[in-house]
Protein backbone atom coordinates (compact mmCIF):
# COMPACT_ATOMS: atom_id res chain seq x y z
CA UNK A 1 0.00 0.00 0.00
CA UNK A 2 1.12 3.37 -0.33
CA UNK A 3 2.47 5.68 2.47
CA UNK A 4 -0.58 6.80 4.18
CA UNK A 5 0.76 10.60 4.10
CA UNK A 6 -0.49 10.43 0.37
CA UNK A 7 -3.97 10.45 1.57
CA UNK A 8 -3.97 13.82 1.99
CA UNK A 9 -1.12 15.02 -0.91
CA UNK A 10 -4.04 16.46 -3.42
CA UNK A 11 -5.74 19.27 -2.19
CA UNK A 12 -8.16 20.49 -4.74
CA UNK A 13 -9.66 16.69 -5.56
CA UNK A 14 -12.79 16.14 -3.61
CA UNK A 15 -15.20 14.62 -6.17
CA UNK A 16 -16.71 16.32 -9.12
CA UNK A 17 -19.43 19.34 -9.25
CA UNK A 18 -21.80 19.18 -11.26
CA UNK A 19 -23.31 22.23 -12.68
CA UNK A 20 -25.70 20.89 -14.66
CA UNK A 21 -29.04 21.69 -13.23
CA UNK A 22 -30.46 18.66 -14.71
CA UNK A 23 -27.73 16.08 -13.80
CA UNK A 24 -27.67 17.89 -10.28
CA UNK A 25 -31.28 16.38 -9.87
CA UNK A 26 -30.22 12.89 -9.81
CA UNK A 27 -27.83 14.20 -6.95
CA UNK A 28 -30.57 16.18 -5.04
CA UNK A 29 -33.59 13.94 -5.46
CA UNK A 30 -32.10 11.00 -3.26
CA UNK A 31 -30.35 13.32 -0.90
CA UNK A 32 -31.65 15.47 2.39
CA UNK A 33 -33.39 18.43 1.34
CA UNK A 34 -32.13 22.17 1.01
CA UNK A 35 -34.36 23.85 3.14
CA UNK A 36 -32.76 21.15 6.33
CA UNK A 37 -29.63 24.09 6.24
CA UNK A 38 -32.33 27.00 6.53
CA UNK A 39 -33.34 28.33 9.60
CA UNK A 40 -36.57 29.68 8.18
CA UNK A 41 -39.18 27.15 9.56
CA UNK A 42 -36.95 24.86 10.28
CA UNK A 43 -36.82 23.29 13.85
CA UNK A 44 -33.81 20.26 13.10
CA UNK A 45 -31.12 22.91 11.66
CA UNK A 46 -28.73 20.77 9.68
CA UNK A 47 -25.03 22.18 10.14
CA UNK A 48 -23.69 23.16 6.19
CA UNK A 49 -20.80 21.21 4.93
CA UNK A 50 -18.57 21.05 1.96
CA UNK A 51 -15.90 17.98 1.06
CA UNK A 52 -12.38 19.43 1.41
CA UNK A 53 -13.67 21.22 4.61
CA UNK A 54 -11.48 20.12 7.94
CA UNK A 55 -13.33 20.43 11.59
CA UNK A 56 -11.90 20.70 14.53
CA UNK A 57 -8.17 21.34 12.44
CA UNK A 58 -8.46 17.35 12.03
CA UNK A 59 -11.36 16.00 10.31
CA UNK A 60 -11.10 16.36 6.62
CA UNK A 61 -14.32 15.23 4.93
CA UNK A 62 -13.94 13.44 2.27
CA UNK A 63 -17.41 12.12 1.34
CA UNK A 64 -20.72 11.45 2.72
CA UNK A 65 -21.84 7.57 4.08
CA UNK A 66 -25.56 8.63 4.67
CA UNK A 67 -28.50 10.94 6.42
CA UNK A 68 -31.39 10.38 8.64
CA UNK A 69 -33.89 12.47 10.26
CA UNK A 70 -31.81 13.80 12.89
CA UNK A 71 -28.38 13.61 11.39
CA UNK A 72 -26.03 13.45 8.14
CA UNK A 73 -23.06 10.87 8.51
CA UNK A 74 -19.27 11.83 6.60
CA UNK A 75 -17.24 9.81 6.16
CA UNK A 76 -13.80 12.05 7.57
CA UNK A 77 -9.50 11.63 7.46
CA UNK A 78 -8.31 11.74 10.94
CA UNK A 79 -5.41 14.09 10.32
CA UNK A 80 -4.26 12.99 13.65
CA UNK A 81 -4.55 9.40 13.70
CA UNK A 82 -4.16 8.97 10.21
CA UNK A 83 -7.30 6.86 9.38
CA UNK A 84 -11.08 7.09 7.90
CA UNK A 85 -13.40 8.01 10.64
CA UNK A 86 -17.39 8.87 10.86
CA UNK A 87 -18.46 11.74 11.40
CA UNK A 88 -22.02 11.84 12.42
CA UNK A 89 -23.75 15.65 12.73
CA UNK A 90 -26.43 15.95 14.10
CA UNK A 91 -29.11 18.83 13.27
CA UNK A 92 -29.88 21.37 15.96
CA UNK A 93 -32.67 20.57 18.43
CA UNK A 94 -36.13 21.74 18.61
CA UNK A 95 -35.79 24.86 20.69
CA UNK A 96 -32.43 25.63 19.09
CA UNK A 97 -31.53 29.53 20.14
CA UNK A 98 -28.54 31.76 18.96
CA UNK A 99 -26.07 30.17 20.22
CA UNK A 100 -27.24 26.82 19.98
CA UNK A 101 -24.47 23.84 18.95
CA UNK A 102 -24.35 21.35 16.15
CA UNK A 103 -23.34 18.07 18.18
CA UNK A 104 -20.19 16.41 16.01
CA UNK A 105 -20.04 12.52 16.94
CA UNK A 106 -16.55 10.92 15.72
CA UNK A 107 -16.90 7.15 15.29
CA UNK A 108 -14.99 4.56 13.63
CA UNK A 109 -15.59 3.80 10.15
CA UNK A 110 -18.16 1.13 9.72
CA UNK A 111 -19.69 -0.38 6.46
CA UNK A 112 -22.89 -0.09 5.08
CA UNK A 113 -26.25 -0.95 7.20
CA UNK A 114 -28.53 -3.79 6.44
CA UNK A 115 -31.61 -1.87 5.41
CA UNK A 116 -29.00 -0.34 1.94
CA UNK A 117 -27.92 -3.48 0.75
CA UNK A 118 -29.60 -6.64 -1.28
CA UNK A 119 -29.77 -8.96 1.21
CA UNK A 120 -30.40 -11.65 -1.05
CA UNK A 121 -27.30 -11.07 -2.77
CA UNK A 122 -25.37 -11.97 0.79
CA UNK A 123 -24.23 -16.01 1.32
CA UNK A 124 -26.47 -17.46 3.44
CA UNK A 125 -24.23 -18.65 5.69
CA UNK A 126 -23.32 -14.68 6.14
CA UNK A 127 -27.36 -13.98 6.98
CA UNK A 128 -26.91 -16.69 9.55
CA UNK A 129 -23.95 -15.28 11.18
CA UNK A 130 -25.81 -11.65 10.88
CA UNK A 131 -28.62 -12.63 12.65
CA UNK A 132 -27.09 -14.72 15.66
CA UNK A 133 -24.58 -11.51 16.26
CA UNK A 134 -27.71 -9.80 16.27
CA UNK A 135 -29.71 -11.28 18.81
CA UNK A 136 -27.00 -12.36 20.77
CA UNK A 137 -26.41 -8.31 20.93
CA UNK A 138 -30.02 -7.47 21.85
CA UNK A 139 -30.37 -10.02 24.14
CA UNK A 140 -27.18 -8.45 26.49
CA UNK A 141 -28.67 -5.27 25.99
CA UNK A 142 -31.90 -6.61 27.98
CA UNK A 143 -30.71 -8.41 30.28
CA UNK A 144 -28.70 -5.19 31.53
CA UNK A 145 -32.34 -3.69 31.38
CA UNK A 146 -31.54 -1.93 28.51
CA UNK A 147 -33.43 -1.01 25.19
CA UNK A 148 -31.77 0.05 22.18
CA UNK A 149 -34.98 1.60 20.36
CA UNK A 150 -35.39 3.75 17.15
CA UNK A 151 -37.80 5.12 14.74
CA UNK A 152 -38.87 2.59 11.98
CA UNK A 153 -38.81 2.71 8.56
CA UNK A 154 -40.65 0.48 5.71
CA UNK A 155 -39.34 -3.07 4.67
CA UNK A 156 -37.83 -3.65 7.78
CA UNK A 157 -36.47 -7.12 8.11
CA UNK A 158 -36.48 -7.49 11.51
CA UNK A 159 -38.48 -5.95 13.69
CA UNK A 160 -38.48 -6.69 17.56
CA UNK A 161 -41.31 -5.52 20.33
CA UNK A 162 -40.70 -2.15 22.14
CA UNK A 163 -41.41 -1.78 26.08
CA UNK A 164 -43.01 1.10 25.55
CA UNK A 165 -46.96 1.00 23.12
CA UNK A 166 -46.61 4.95 23.96
CA UNK A 167 -45.35 5.68 20.09
CA UNK A 168 -46.19 3.12 17.73
CA UNK A 169 -43.38 4.32 15.75
CA UNK A 170 -40.45 3.91 17.88
CA UNK A 171 -39.43 -0.01 17.78
CA UNK A 172 -36.71 -1.72 19.89
CA UNK A 173 -33.89 -1.46 16.35
CA UNK A 174 -33.87 -0.93 12.86
CA UNK A 175 -32.26 -2.26 10.13
CA UNK A 176 -31.04 1.13 9.31
CA UNK A 177 -28.55 0.98 12.87
CA UNK A 178 -27.29 -2.43 11.86
CA UNK A 179 -24.12 -2.11 10.24
CA UNK A 180 -21.80 -4.75 8.21
CA UNK A 181 -17.94 -4.37 9.06
CA UNK A 182 -15.68 -3.19 6.73
CA UNK A 183 -12.62 -3.93 5.45
CA UNK A 184 -9.83 -0.92 6.15
CA UNK A 185 -9.07 1.74 3.96
CA UNK A 186 -6.16 2.77 6.25
CA UNK A 187 -3.00 3.39 4.22
CA UNK A 188 -4.78 3.97 0.76
CA UNK A 189 -4.74 7.10 -1.15
CA UNK A 190 -8.05 9.23 -1.13
CA UNK A 191 -7.85 8.84 -4.81
CA UNK A 192 -7.83 5.33 -3.89
CA UNK A 193 -10.83 5.28 -1.33
CA UNK A 194 -12.72 7.16 -4.25
CA UNK A 195 -12.03 4.35 -6.42
CA UNK A 196 -13.24 1.48 -4.05
CA UNK A 197 -16.64 3.87 -3.28
CA UNK A 198 -17.44 5.77 -5.95
CA UNK A 199 -16.14 9.41 -6.73
CA UNK A 200 -18.92 11.72 -5.09
CA UNK A 201 -20.91 13.59 -6.97
CA UNK A 202 -21.66 17.27 -5.49
CA UNK A 203 -23.56 20.03 -5.94
CA UNK A 204 -23.59 23.72 -4.59
CA UNK A 205 -27.33 25.26 -3.23
CA UNK A 206 -27.95 28.60 -4.75
CA UNK A 207 -31.75 28.90 -3.79
CA UNK A 208 -31.38 28.71 -0.09
CA UNK A 209 -29.61 31.37 1.62
CA UNK A 210 -26.62 29.91 3.89
CA UNK A 211 -23.94 31.47 6.10
CA UNK A 212 -21.41 29.35 4.26
CA UNK A 213 -20.77 26.87 1.49
CA UNK A 214 -23.17 23.81 1.62
CA UNK A 215 -22.84 21.20 -0.36
CA UNK A 216 -25.19 18.01 -1.34
CA UNK A 217 -22.83 15.25 -1.82
CA UNK A 218 -23.99 12.05 -3.27
CA UNK A 219 -23.57 9.06 -0.99
CA UNK A 220 -21.00 6.15 -0.60
CA UNK A 221 -21.36 2.85 -2.45
CA UNK A 222 -19.28 -0.21 -0.38
CA UNK A 223 -18.89 -3.17 -2.78
CA UNK A 224 -19.64 -6.60 -1.47
CA UNK A 225 -16.42 -7.46 -1.36
CA UNK A 226 -15.12 -5.00 0.86
CA UNK A 227 -17.67 -5.94 3.16
CA UNK A 228 -17.21 -8.42 6.53
CA UNK A 229 -19.11 -10.11 8.18
CA UNK A 230 -19.53 -8.71 11.47
CA UNK A 231 -22.42 -7.03 12.57
CA UNK A 232 -22.59 -3.85 14.71
CA UNK A 233 -25.33 -2.19 16.39
CA UNK A 234 -25.06 1.83 16.69
CA UNK A 235 -26.43 4.87 17.17
CA UNK A 236 -27.78 4.51 20.67
CA UNK A 237 -29.58 8.13 20.37
CA UNK A 238 -32.37 6.77 21.46
CA UNK A 239 -31.98 4.15 23.78
CA UNK A 240 -33.09 3.88 27.18
CA UNK A 241 -32.55 1.91 30.46
CA UNK A 242 -35.53 0.94 32.29
CA UNK A 243 -34.19 1.29 35.70
CA UNK A 244 -32.84 4.45 35.22
CA UNK A 245 -32.15 6.97 32.40
CA UNK A 246 -30.89 6.30 29.29
CA UNK A 247 -27.67 5.16 29.10
CA UNK A 248 -26.50 7.83 26.43
CA UNK A 249 -27.02 10.13 29.31
CA UNK A 250 -24.21 8.81 31.77
CA UNK A 251 -21.53 8.65 28.42
CA UNK A 252 -18.39 11.25 29.55
CA UNK A 253 -17.03 12.61 26.55
CA UNK A 254 -14.90 15.56 26.06
CA UNK A 255 -16.02 17.95 23.58
CA UNK A 256 -14.73 21.04 21.56
CA UNK A 257 -16.81 24.29 20.38
CA UNK A 258 -16.22 25.85 17.30
CA UNK A 259 -17.70 29.10 16.96
CA UNK A 260 -19.27 30.53 13.35
CA UNK A 261 -20.83 33.18 11.96
CA UNK A 262 -24.85 31.96 11.41
CA UNK A 263 -27.06 33.87 9.56
CA UNK A 264 -25.79 36.74 11.86
CA UNK A 265 -26.11 34.66 15.09
CA UNK A 266 -23.93 32.56 16.45
CA UNK A 267 -23.66 29.05 16.18
CA UNK A 268 -21.71 26.12 18.05
CA UNK A 269 -20.01 23.09 16.17
CA UNK A 270 -19.44 21.13 19.18
CA UNK A 271 -17.52 17.77 18.45
CA UNK A 272 -17.65 14.98 20.22
CA UNK A 273 -15.24 11.85 20.00
CA UNK A 274 -16.36 8.69 21.99
CA UNK A 275 -14.60 5.55 22.60
CA UNK A 276 -13.12 3.32 19.66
Amino acid sequence: MENIEAAIEDSTDFGDLIEDSFDALDIEYPSESWLRYGTENNQHVLYPIYLGEVLNERYLVEHKLGFGGGSVVWMAFDLKDKRSVALKIMALGLEWTDNECNRVLVFPMKGPSIYSLRVWEIPVASRISAARQLLETLASLHEAGIIHRGKSRPYLLFQFLTYTKKNKNIIDLNTGNCMWGVASLDGLTRAARYELLGRPQKVVTTSVELWKRCELVSTVEFPQDLRTDELYLCDFGLSKNLATSPPNEAIHLYHIALQNDFMGKNQLLLVISGAT
